[in-house]
């Protein structure tokens, strides 16, 4: 498996344990073994990017507020580091169609429910999306429906 290094942002600590979880298994699937970081603010983040490799950044859109300044960080962040792969994050509070047109530079979308068993086809559907994007040796195409039974 190759070893990718990933870093969560999210405003509340106590899901640090459970993200990073569920994030291992989820890339586990794929191919990947992940190292995970987690932090709960933007400048946390700077420093973790700017002192290591990170190859993907999982940030909670809303980051606590009703503003979503976690659009805003991802996208400084994609301007300064462009080739770090952003993945969106957040709980119905904003759907994929509203983040893709609020912040165009986020790769990807994730919903934080689909890890607590509410809907396997859609972790089918953005597994696809993320091995196409991501463009990192795998050997895995994409994941059969009975290997999301386990989440």
């Amino acid at each position: 498996m190759e070893i990718i290094n990933v870093c969560i942002l999210d405003p509340i600590r106590d899901f640090h344990v459970e993200f990073k979880k569920h994030f291992s298994k989820y890339f586990g699937s794929l191919g990947y073994e992940i190292l995970v970081n987690c932090v709960t603010n933007e400048r946390d983040l700077n420093k973790l990017v700017k002192s290591n490799t990170t190859d993907i950044v999982i940030a909670d859109l809303s980051l606590g507020s009703e503003s979503f300044s976690g659009l805003l960080v991802v996208q400084e962040l994609k301007t300064k580091y462009p080739d770090i792969f952003c993945i969106g994050m957040s709980k119905h509070e904003v759907s994929y169609r509203q983040t893709a047109q609020k912040m165009p530079t986020f790769d990807m979308f994730i919903d934080k429910t689909v890890f607590f068993g509410e809907d396997k086809i859609y972790l089918e559907n953005i597994s696809g999306e993320f091995l196409r994007k991501f463009k990192r040796n795998t050997h895995l195409e994409c994941c059969q429906s009975a290997k999301w039974d386990t989440f």
